[in-house]
């Protein structure tokens, strides 16, 4: 019987073009439960990353570490016939999706995409940007993986006596779409002794899957607002589903950041995470120095790297973090630095729930 790894790498295949699709097939389950990207780069080597590093693959599945001329070269066709069966042969309608440089799959597999912008410069454009993409020539596959008991760290040194309000941030595929996932399912199914009420964020379709059959388990007492940019479903949630606890994956955006604000101000407590190299790089983002000045968010932990996804580094109190330790003495300005960005924002009014 194949172990769960092993299913979610055949699952993240399931749409690779037919030639590609067979030499995987045949790759060592080893790897494949070891795999955490497929790429294929159009004239270029076949290749699997993951927790042994970058191999190489070639004829009969067979892999290399050292030998990228032994590999199979994914082809034009390869690519295009990928990326059709990722769109379910519907590309157009995923064009909103494309724009953003990704597709999302089955069980939260995200396809990155890469090809030639194309541009809205018309007039009438509400806003002006990338379109779509054109002549997409390189495809990575993050094989999104369920790891049940990957937030047992951080939930037995935070989470025993109440919720809290952390920031989780690490390099990319250091596991923090995992840890989240996992965060979700402890949470809502009372495995800290509480029935919480979550509400999981899901923007791009990864923390819960595309389907709600066959999905990720992100518990029982969980609601999941797929699709929907995260300000606009942070705002929706707290005003229509009295969560307690909201998760978000990679903040980024400053409405972000204000819906969160405006969250914290009804009673919610919030888990978002953030890409960061180091401690450093975290405390310089302004969208982090905001949270950190609403006295709200206790914790940020960081994670490791790759090669150790969801292992803590370290966890910071953020008590001890102010304003002036870490910005050199001087206050920031969060509102003021980025007024235009929250021009004409109404308050958030109860729903008298």
């Amino acid at each position: 019987m194949k172990n769960e790894s092993i299913k979610r790498f055949d699952e993240a295949i399931a749409p690779v073009s037919s030639d590609i699709k067979e030499l995987l097939a045949k790759v060592p389950d080893q790897i494949k439960a070891q795999s955490q990207e497929i790429r294929l780069r159009q004239g270029r080597p076949l290749i699997l990353v993951g927790l042994y590093g970058t191999c190489f693959v070639g004829k009969s599945g067979r892999v290399s570490h050292l030998s990228p001329e032994l590999a199979v070269t994914v082809s034009e066709l390869d690519v295009s016939d990928t990326l059709n069966k990722i769109c379910s042969y519907s590309v157009y309608s995923h064009q909103d999706s494309l724009a953003k440089g990704f597709v999302t799959f089955g069980s939260g597999f995200r396809a990155g995409i890469c090809g030639t912008a194309v541009m809205d410069n018309s007039p009438n454009a509400r806003d002006k940007g990338v379109k779509s993409v054109k002549d997409v020539n390189s495809i990575n596959i993050r094989i999104a993986r369920e790891h049940p008991g990957a937030a047992d760290k951080l939930v037995s040194l935070l989470f025993q006596d109440s919720l809290k309000n952390v920031i989780i941030g690490g390099p990319p595929a250091s596991g923090k779409t995992t840890m989240l996932r996992d965060l979700s399912r402890q949470l809502s199914s009372g495995e800290t002794g509480t029935f919480h009420k979550v509400v999981l964020i899901d923007e791009r379709s990864e923390l819960a899957g595309v389907s709600t059959k066959g999905g990720n388990d992100v518990g029982v007492c969980c609601d999941v607002l797929s699709g929907f940019p995260k300000a606009e479903a942070i705002i929706q949630a707290v005003r229509t589903l009295s969560p307690q606890y909201i998760i978000c994956d990679e903040i980024g955006s400053l409405d972000e950041v204000f819906a969160i604000e405006q969250g914290i101000h009804s009673g919610v407590k919030f888990a978002v995470t953030i890409h960061t190299g180091s401690k450093d790089e975290l405390f310089s983002r302004p969208q982090v120095r905001r949270l950190i000045d609403l006295n709200a968010f206790e914790f940020a932990v960081l994670l490791k790297n790759s090669e150790h996804p969801c292992e803590i580094e370290e966890i910071l109190n953020m008590d001890d973090y102010n304003e002036k330790s870490v910005c050199g003495g001087h206050y920031y300005d969060f509102i003021n630095a980025h007024r235009r960005a929250f021009v004409k924002r109404a308050p958030l009014k109860s729903s008298g729930a």
